[in-house]
């Protein structure tokens, strides 16, 4: 005797379907599934507010947007404030001999 359990899941999957596209159709402005938004944010304030942008004037003097910072508190710094940014990015401008090791040690 031949048992018919293993279509039972497929059953309900066709039945899940069926009544999602039954609403689907029944509603003509559906145009997906509505979600709470606690707040909206100003497009000036979405993202990260501020850039970084580190400028090498020579091999041991740096700024960091316009102010010099020495090369300790730079680490300490910019660890500091990546610290709960989701995107975490320095611009760097310096001369074309300089190398990202003469920065970065």
């Amino acid at each position: 005797m031949k048992t018919s359990t293993h279509y039972i899941p497929v059953f309900f999957a066709v039945l899940f379907i069926s009544c999602l596209l039954t609403y689907a159709f029944l509603d003509p402005g559906f145009k997906g599934f509505y979600v709470e938004i606690g707040a909206v944010a100003p497009t000036g304030e979405c993202g990260d507010a501020e850039n970084f942008v580190l400028e090498v004037v020579a091999r041991d003097q740096l700024r960091l947007n316009g102010k010099a910072v020495d090369q300790r508190q730079l680490l300490q710094g910019l660890q500091k404030a990546f610290q709960h940014r989701p995107e975490r990015v320095v611009y760097i401008l310096a001369a074309r001999d300089v190398t990202v090791r003469d920065v970065v040690t």
